[in-house]
């Protein structure tokens, strides 16, 4: 398994997971804050790997590394620093959904989408992946209450959590999707989730789908663009 991640946090993640990183290095066509961050940068959707193609033209070499398994769809859209023209692979995809601002959503992921039969739900929330850390196909701890409503109407387990106390340098705040993922039953955090004001209700949910906790830094929890996986 490789993890996809940002070259700020790639290291530590690294050393605590023993899993091979591919370090994102920062984009300049987004804000400074998130130039580097994997929900920014990339989606991924079954076999395909979706990345703006000016990023990609200037990282070959990086993206040389990702197996041959998977295919390499180099988008066209514009990316620029103001929201929402920073969110066309900020897509958050759980089980056969995905759910993004549509309208700022690259075409070329909706339309593989709607190839692939997922469900595509269009919510407010731009940044769907930076607001949902995934637990498993049925499951998901988010920060904003509209992808929230739409988890559960959809019939998957959910919880709503604050975004206070999570940090992200030159923002208010960050989101829970960006602070942390999923491996093998095993929730990493980029920090201490008992620094968090929802910490009890996060542990609680966790325990319920069987999932344990790591963290991978020591403090507070920090918004780094959550880690793309691929086998």
């Amino acid at each position: 398994m490789l993890a996809i991640l940002s070259s700020e946090i790639s290291q530590d993640f690294s050393k605590k997971t023993g899993l091979n990183v591919l370090s994102l290095q920062h984009f300049e066509k987004l804000d400074m804050p998130v130039a580097s961050h994997a929900d920014m940068l990339i989606s991924i959707i079954n076999d395909h790997i979706f990345c703006y193609r000016e990023y990609y033209e200037k990282n070959k070499r990086l993206f040389d590394k990702i197996s041959k398994d998977y295919t390499i769809v180099k988008v066209d859209k514009i990316c620029q620093k103001e929201y929402p023209k920073d969110v066309g692979l900020n897509c958050l995809v759980i089980g056969n959904l995905l759910i993004s601002k549509n309208e700022a959503t690259a075409k070329e992921i909706l339309d593989f989408a709607h190839e692939n039969d997922y469900k595509i739900i269009s919510v407010n929330q731009g940044y769907t992946a930076c607001s949902t850390l995934v637990i498993n196909d049925s499951s998901a701890i988010t920060t904003d209450k509209g992808i929230y409503d739409v988890l559960i109407q959809e019939g998957k387990r959910a919880l709503l959590v604050s975004t206070n106390g999570i940090k992200l340098n030159g923002y208010s705040c960050g989101f829970i999707g960006g602070a942390g993922v999923t491996i093998d039953n095993t929730a990493y955090f980029f920090g201490d989730i008992k620094l968090h004001p929802d910490c009890s209700k996060m542990l609680e949910f966790l325990s319920r789908e069987n999932c344990k906790i790591e963290a991978v830094l020591p403090g507070g929890v920090c918004d780094f663009g959550g880690v793309k996986l691929i086998n």
